[in-house]
């Protein structure tokens, strides 16, 4: 599962690792990340 989030995503491993349950939208799919630089960026 979290080979395949990387893959299908694109996100970098630092991004999965500080991903948060309050970043998931399960209603919609959406994932929020918070790249570098705090840069935001929706899935």
């Amino acid at each position: 599962m979290i080979i395949l989030m990387l893959i299908y995503t694109g996100i970098r491993v630092s991004e999965l690792c500080d991903i948060r349950l309050s970043n998931i939208d399960f209603l919609t799919s959406y994932l929020k990340i918070y790249g570098r630089g705090k840069t935001e960026g929706i899935h």
